[in-house]
């Protein structure tokens, strides 16, 4: 199992990427600071079919 934490540039997301073989992997990304009032979209996934998930099914642009 692997984790590896960071900060986008921008500081308004932390992403976190994690694994539990070498195949499967989730991406998530945590609101931080202003992005926070955006209530409905605190946390988004992606994995690595590219399924996608997070706080509200609205959250990723069509």
């Amino acid at each position: 199992m692997w984790l590896i934490h960071s900060l986008t540039l921008s500081g308004n997301y932390s992403i976190e990427a994690t694994s539990t073989n070498k195949t499967l992997f989730t991406l998530t990304a945590t609101a931080k600071k202003a992005q926070v009032k955006d209530t409905q979209c605190l946390t988004l996934t992606l994995n690595e079919v590219g399924q996608k998930g997070g706080t509200s099914s609205n959250c990723w642009e069509q």
